[in-house]
């Protein structure tokens, strides 16, 4: 290289270097100057937030942010945006939320250390997203412990003790929102703990809030528990924290308190002190924010709560008015009998509490008044909460919130349903017994529902123009939702006016575009956009005449039964619920246990069993089936509560006093099983569903399995194997009725049948998809806990990516064609009963994969009677018999060839139920193909012999 090559790579470093330390000079000065103005911005949004003026504080951070991104300054930056995700959470704007956090952690995993404050900090605001914004408790606790987990590894300084403090404060309200108030209060009180220290040492206004609101907490633990005094106690500490604050943010936080303590007053039936404490409440609330704001209308509810106990209706029916005035924009009707069209609104939880609150009043007021008038208002209310409450959790994406939400709804349904009752009673009008059954409806299994429809919706899809047309009509929708409701808290009327206007016009397309869908594709638009529950006239047209059906309501504090045949319809009231319950627990003790052979004992388990199944017929059952003139030879029950764990099928129509009373005899009991061929389901409006739905578009054929267990084994059988009492549950010992059972399946259908070291996990994923019939007779293990870990239990594949257990989880990536699903293992249909929602169980599971119907287990089946049964089910299902009745004949063909009187308990049969429909299966019958084949070589001899006959005579001729 000569030397002016090197001259001039020297001066070109040297001139880069210049330029880059100028640059980091100029940028640094910049900075310093853009510092301070970032600074002003920040300090200015948290005294806006201090004044609850929220939405104008973020827009002073999101200002500051673009400074400290422009200059890469990416802590301050993460916590601007940490700043504006928590304030936009407490605006209830947590789709703006989570957009910020989701921006925080993807800056601080990139350029910030593994185990940072700011990362914690995203993970506590994506918590409080989960927890307020879509009420996913599950996903809430899990990222709030994350956050835990970082705070717990950083430099235990004064700010990260608070920071501590408030993740184990935050953990400990999702646990109460859990009502899981033991494990809530662990967490609240190291809370406390860690703000007392710190408010010991430096007693600052942050801190001073940090303490007063987890004494709130504190005190609402105990007030859940019904400890009163220590409720109010920490209630009146954290007042006295607060009482020499002026701003409105302490004001909110006395002012809450009072609500509370007026709650708890009410409960203690102290309505003077509960009314002084909300109208405490109300004044502050009025005095810091104006007559207008939320926190006011939140107020008025406390208020009317209050007048309400104390049975001042019209006091507490006009402040349910005002409250409803402030947070549903253009409403301003103060006639107590007036209700706000939700259909221009933000459909939110706080208007449905509104509702509720007042539904109630006006129900109790009818007590005092008995003017219809009260009670037809009462109803109208009850269904507008009931509506709303639809379209929140059509909202919810997350099971486990759908399932929080039904918790808190459901006394929303029971008073409807006693409303609707009255009506009923009071007019003799059967419009309210249809109305009756349709709110029962819409408390059983909605997400189940919901599921079936989106995979309906999904097979009957739109073309792609109409598809994208439909997404941006939808955006576009909650585009201006969000728009309005903003400018509404905003309170700037010339913006809230633009924004409803366009929402009108834009909701009004996309309903103009719905309207031309249902004309185009009724398929797509009957399961994407109408979601309406049957009604009894709708059913009605499906049923038989040989067909009753029976669906009931389990309530806290009343049991109702809708009886429907083909031409009539009946509601009841069942009283008794104590009785009810007790006797429904002594008939589940006495059928999943296994029968004993002692005299005594033996005789006494008799008599327990014929007094409950018979008492319990008797009110559930015996009162319905005479009401109407027609002959029933088939039921169809839809069960609630309680009786989702019992089979109506071991129900007696006969007292026992009329048996041999002193001999045990259950094979000849009057079970209501030898009269009626009876099916199941989670609700009438699937049972309609799945009445209509046409068969899969399957290879007509069966899939089974027979796993075995070798080296499997955790613990050795104490029966011995192939006993009746052998069964499928734990532990995994071998099942040789498993292997028999297949094998009789295989003589009645054609298919696949898999044995031994076939069945396996991964053989079943392959080849489930396309057959008629599903079959699995195996080890099955119900997780009562979580219901997602319920599991059946395959042969173990060697080398293989599945684990040989199917949990219940992986059912929702499996989409069925089967027209039935045989569950032959111990409590597939054993799980949580989740109200609205029904039982969590690996039948479930199966049904939501697409299969109409589904064979089931209650609790744990004997391995040899299990064999028996199912074999002769599958002999009728093949003879061309509807699933119920074929069901219904192999178990009293089992009850009647069973000479060992022991094991002709119902312990041993009526654990298997069907649930849905009950159509015959379509299949490639082994016998009728036989038949056909035999039939049809008759025929080709029989034409053989003819063409010779004629032949001859032809030639004689």
């Amino acid at each position: 290289m000569n030397s002016i090559s090197v001259t001039y790579l020297f001066f070109y470093f040297v001139n880069v270097l210049c330029y880059t330390y100028a640059q980091s000079t100029f940028a640094q000065k910049g900075y310093t100057k853009d510092s301070a103005v970032a600074s002003q911005y920040v300090e200015t949004g948290y005294r806006l937030c201090d004044e609850t003026e929220h939405l104008k504080g973020i827009a002073n951070f999101k200002k500051a942010a673009v400074i400290y991104k422009k200059y890469k300054k990416w802590e301050q930056y993460v916590t601007t945006c940490n700043t504006i995700a928590r304030y936009y959470s407490v605006e209830n704007e947590f789709a703006h939320s989570k957009a910020y956090v989701d921006t925080a952690l993807q800056v601080s995993t990139k350029y910030l250390p593994e185990n940072n404050l700011e990362k914690a900090l995203s993970y506590k605001e994506l918590a409080a997203y989960y927890k307020y914004g879509i009420r996913d408790y599950a996903a809430a606790t899990t990222y709030a412990r994350k956050s835990l987990r970082i705070f717990h590894k950083l430099e235990q300084n004064q700010e990260i003790l608070e920071k501590t403090a408030s993740a184990n404060e935050f953990i400990g309200r999702l646990f109460r929102s859990q009502k899981m108030y033991d494990s809530s209060y662990i967490y609240i009180k190291k809370a406390v703990k860690f703000y007392e220290k710190i408010h010991r040492k430096v007693s600052n206004k942050e801190t001073r809030y940090q303490l007063g609101d987890t004494y709130i907490v504190l005190g609402y633990y105990f007030h859940k528990i019904e400890q009163f005094d220590s409720a109010l106690c920490y209630y009146f500490k954290s007042v006295k924290i607060f009482e020499n604050n002026t701003t409105k943010r302490a004001k909110w936080f006395i002012s809450h308190n009072y609500s509370l303590i007026s709650g708890v007053y009410r409960i203690l039936n102290n309505d003077s002190l509960a009314i002084d404490y909300a109208q405490k409440c109300l004044q502050l609330n009025k005095e810091a924010f104006g007559p207008h704001d939320y926190k006011v209308s939140v107020s008025h509810r406390a208020l009317a709560r209050a007048y309400s106990e104390n049975k001042q209706y019209i006091k507490a029916l006009k402040h349910f008015q005002k409250g409803l005035k402030i947070i549903v924009s253009d409403f301003n009707d103060t006639s107590i009998y007036a209700n706000p069209s939700l259909k221009e609104y933000v459909l939110n939880y706080h208007v449905r509490l509104f509702l509720w609150g007042k539904a109630s009043c006006l129900k109790k007021m009818y007590k005092e008044t008995l003017d219809i008038k009260d009670l037809k208002a009462a109803f109208s209310t009850s269904k507008l909460v009931l509506d709303l409450g639809d379209s929140i959790r059509d909202d919810f994406t997350y099971r486990e919130s759908n399932k929080e939400f039904l918790k808190e709804e459901w006394n929303s349904f029971e008073i409807a349903l006693e409303i609707a009752d009255q009506l009923y009673n009071v007019t003799g009008r059967e419009e309210y017994i249809d109305e009756a059954f349709q709110i029962a409806e819409k408390s059983k299994a909605f997400m189940l529902w919901r599921s079936l429809h989106n995979m309906e919706a999904k097979n009957n899809g739109l073309p792609p123009k109409y598809r994208d047309k439909e997404k941006w009509l939808q955006e576009r929708v909650t585009d201006f939702q969000e728009k309005k409701w903003s400018a509404q808290k905003e309170k700037n009327s010339n913006r809230m006016h633009a924004f409803v206007d366009s929402f009108l016009i834009a909701k009004q397309d996309y309903q103009q575009f719905k309207l031309k869908i249902k004309e185009k594709y009724p398929y797509y638009y009957k399961f994407n956009y109408d979601k309406s529950v049957v009604s009894m006239q709708q059913l009605q047209k499906s049923m038989d005449n040989n067909t009753l059906l029976l669906s009931y309501f389990i309530g806290d504090e009343a049991w109702y039964v809708f009886y429907i045949s083909k031409k009539h319809v009946g509601f009841a009231k069942i009283d008794n619920i104590a009785e009810n319950l007790r006797l429904i627990t002594q008939l589940s003790r006495e059928l999943t246990t296994l029968p004993t052979s002692d005299k005594k004992g033996k005789y006494i388990k008799y008599q327990y069993f014929t007094e409950s199944a018979y008492q319990l017929s008797k009110k559930l059952v015996l009162p319905f089936l005479t009401k109407f003139d027609g002959h029933f030879n088939r039921l169809t029950i839809i069960p609630d509560g309680a009786l989702s764990h019992i089979p109506f099928e071991i129900l007696l129509v006969e007292p026992p006093d009329s048996f041999m009373i002193k001999s045990v005899n259950y094979r000849n009991l009057g079970y209501l099983m030898h009269r009626y061929a009876i099916s199941y389901n989670h609700s009438a409006t699937l049972q309609l569903f799945h009445t209509e739905k046409e068969a899969g578009q399957n290879n007509k054929k069966c899939l089974a399995f027979a796993p075995n267990y070798t080296g499997k084994s955790t613990t050795r059988n104490i029966v011995m194997r192939g006993s009746m009492n052998y069964l499928r549950g734990q532990p995994l010992e071998m099942l040789p009725g498993t292997q028999k059972e297949v094998k009789g399946i295989s003589s009645c259908f054609d298919g696949t049948f898999m044995f031994g070291e076939q069945a396996t996990e991964s053989n079943f994923k392959k080849e489930v998809q396309e057959y008629a019939i599903v079959h699995l007779a195996m080890h099955g293990m119900s997780d009562l806990v979580n219901d997602q870990y319920s599991k059946l239990v395959f042969s173990q594949a060697p080398q293989q990516l599945e684990d040989d257990t199917l949990f219940n989880y992986e059912l929702n990536n499996i989409r069925l064609k089967a027209d039935l699903v045989v569950l032959s293992a111990c409590e597939t249909g054993k799980g949580n009963f989740v109200r609205g929602e029904g039982v969590m169980s690996l039948a479930r599971g199966f049904m939501q994969a697409g299969s109409p119907s589904v064979v089931q287990t209650l609790w744990q089946s004997a391995d040899q009677a299990s064999t028996v049964i199912i074999t002769n089910f599958y002999k009728g299902l093949a003879n061309g018999m509807q699933k119920d009745m074929a069901l219904q004949e192999a178990r009293l063909k089992y009850v009647r060839e069973n000479t060992n009187e022991l094991y002709s308990h119902p312990f041993y049969w009526a654990g298997y139920v069907l649930t849905g429909n009950n159509k015959p299966v379509l299949m490639a019958n082994t016998f009728s193909s036989t038949w056909l084949i035999f039939i049809l070589s008759l025929v080709a001899v029989a034409g053989l012999i003819l063409v010779v006959k004629f032949k001859k005579h032809k030639a004689h001729d």
